[in-house]
């Protein structure tokens, strides 16, 4: 099954918003593109989602329990 763009943003999104972490390499490996073209994808969507990449490289939401708590 090929996915289309659309639905490779929306199954990424529901990953990402149940928890999960995700690096370019594996987002690569899940839809069949390139490294660049995944980290391109996770790169656009933290344009609009609050994303940013850990200390190992993988990619997930900001916790917004820990984001209120750090502003206090």
């Amino acid at each position: 099954d090929e996915y289309s763009t659309t639905e490779r943003v929306a199954v990424l999104t529901w990953r990402l918003a149940t928890g999960s972490a995700v690096s370019g390499s594996e987002l690569a490996t899940m839809f069949g593109m390139s490294r660049q073209g995944a980290h391109a994808m996770l790169a656009r969507l933290s344009r609009v989602l609050p994303l940013y990449q850990d200390a190992a490289g993988r990619w997930r939401l900001v916790d917004e329990h820990l984001s209120q708590n750090s502003r206090r």
